[in-house]
């Protein structure tokens, strides 16, 4: 009994430091364009079978070692061994972190984002999706490192290729999920399963909000949920600096 007490207390110390340190955190990125769970606005459901299915059905990992072609002309060349690198890690973190065992333990976290694309209509903000998630050189206002974060569809690989900025100074090697893009209903589906290079698991849908009144980038992923506020703080200081760097570059607008 006295070994329970111990262990209890010891576990109570862990969760409030870890609380602790979550708060702390979560005073350098305020929510002001997401939303979690319950305050979602839109709900927007998961992508089809049919979507998902066309994702598993490719060579992922084949692509996956192939795709340093399109890395190298984004991003910084002497970053691609950190790349693999990153990505065998992410791995592997999540036999502790998104244990498939134990999936039925884990929290369901989801966030809604109002990505500010420029553009007056549901059409101007798709095409600038389009050109925006290409391997393209990103055009003016938005050329150079006026937006550290970078996220690019590989169509030809069904790859989905994100390089997150969580500060100036912090500007993380990408990682890699899986993605489609529906022509029909104008919707990028990116699906993260246990098995791939990328620190979550989840999904993700990148398209106008049902209002069309906006850009929403939308998902839900798996967590413990004495972790959420940290994966909270993750997504919110991840996610708002990059709405705020696309509205620097773009003049406010």
């Amino acid at each position: 009994q006295a070994i329970w007490l111990k262990a209890s207390e010891a576990s109570s110390v862990v969760f409030a430091l870890i609380s602790v340190i979550a708060r702390a955190m979560w005073c350098l990125g305020q929510a002001r364009r997401t939303r979690f769970d319950d305050e979602c606005t839109f709900d927007v459901p998961i992508f089809d079978k049919a979507s998902l299915s066309t994702l598993q059905a490719g060579r992922f990992w084949i692509d996956w070692l192939a795709c340093y072609r399109e890395y190298v002309q984004m991003h910084w060349a002497w970053t691609l061994p950190l790349f693999y690198l990153l990505g065998l890690v992410c791995v592997l973190l999540k036999v502790v972190l998104n244990p498939p065992c134990l999936s039925g333990l884990l929290h369901t976290l989801r966030f809604e984002v109002d990505a500010p694309f420029p553009g007056c209509s549901a059409s101007e903000r798709l095409a600038f999706a389009q050109r925006w998630y290409s391997t393209a050189p990103r055009q003016p206002p938005f050329d150079g490192w006026r937006v550290r974060a970078r996220f690019t569809h590989l169509p030809e690989r069904n790859i989905w290729m994100e390089r997150l900025a969580l500060f100036d100074w912090m500007v993380l090697p990408a990682i890699c999920g899986m993605a489609r893009f529906d022509a029909t209903l104008g919707q990028w589906h990116i699906s993260f399963p246990w098995l791939c290079p990328h620190a979550l698991v989840g999904w993700v849908i990148s398209a106008e909000n049902p209002d069309s009144t906006g850009w929403l980038i939308t998902g839900e992923f798996k967590c413990w949920c004495f972790l959420v506020p940290i994966y909270k703080w993750l997504v919110v200081r991840a996610l708002e600096a990059y709405g705020d760097s696309i509205v620097a570059a773009s003049g406010g607008q």
